[in-house]
């Protein structure tokens, strides 16, 4: 027979791990996945049909569920964030272009790093899954092909409308060079932003286990694992907002211990 597999506080979920070329050793291997949860506050408390809301914010809610999630030695990765305005793709993402929003990002950073973890910045443009009605931007993708669904539709309707709109009658402009050029540029100043604010390094090769849908509904996934404590169901109909309160099926969920009591 082979040998046993070892689980909880034994295995190898929890021993440490060295990443970022040796400058960060983590405690443990669990890892929070990016996950898109559209949580941000509009730049704008006013919107319109002519001037809908286009930008959003990190905030304090969105800084106690990354908190929540952190652990002393642990390692989160943000959800996607967009490095340019033609690059958000839904409401309620937070991007990382404006100072704004680099403030934002900093209390959330600030949250987690009092915990002890450490947090990486995941940089995510939509390219030619986006509508223009949402940015006020052309669409941009390596080539002007539409979407190839016929009858995709994109998540949410457009700002201040009901009707659902096709990805498909969305035709995207082909990048040029300098576009090109525009959008490394849009990286690299995203990049430089949240490095700056964060003091996260570079990403490495590192062997671990990412968690999604079970890291939302368990905040405490790590001692959970560890002690071999039953994880909490979830509740997909929360996981995408915008919500009238954001803090449910987000920072309401209990710890293990909390339940309990």
């Amino acid at each position: 027979m082979g040998s046993q597999v070892k689980v909880g506080k034994e295995s190898k979920l929890f021993e440490p791990l060295t990443i970022g070329n040796g400058k960060i050793t983590l405690k443990h291997r669990v890892v929070l996945a990016p996950l898109t949860r559209n949580r941000g506050t509009p730049l704008r408390e006013t919107s319109t049909a002519e001037n809908p809301n286009r930008i959003w914010l990190p905030n304090d809610v969105m800084a106690e569920y990354y908190a929540q999630r952190a652990t002393d030695g642990g390692l989160l990765i943000s959800e996607g964030i967009p490095p340019s305005l033609e690059g958000n793709a839904m409401p309620g993402v937070p991007g990382i272009f404006l100072e704004e929003q680099a403030r934002g990002w900093k209390k959330v950073v600030d949250a987690v790093h009092a915990k002890g973890a450490f947090i990486y910045a995941q940089l995510w443009h939509s390219g030619r899954a986006n509508i223009p009605q949402l940015t006020g931007t052309p669409i941009v993708a390596p080539s002007s092909i539409p979407w190839d669904d016929p009858n995709e539709c994109f998540m949410y309707p457009a700002p201040h409308s009901t009707t659902p709109v096709k990805y498909s009658e969305q035709l995207p402009l082909e990048l040029t060079v300098d576009h090109i050029r525009k959008t490394i540029r849009d990286y690299c100043a995203a990049a430089k932003t949240a490095t700056n604010s964060w003091g996260v390094l570079e990403s490495g090769r590192y062997d671990a286990l990412l968690y999604g849908r079970y890291f939302i509904s368990n905040p405490d996934l790590v001692e959970r694992l560890r002690n071999g404590w039953p994880l909490a169901a979830y509740d997909r109909s929360r996981f995408y907002g915008p919500f009238e309160d954001p803090t449910i099926g987000y920072t309401d969920y209990p710890t293990y211990e909390e339940a309990r009591k």
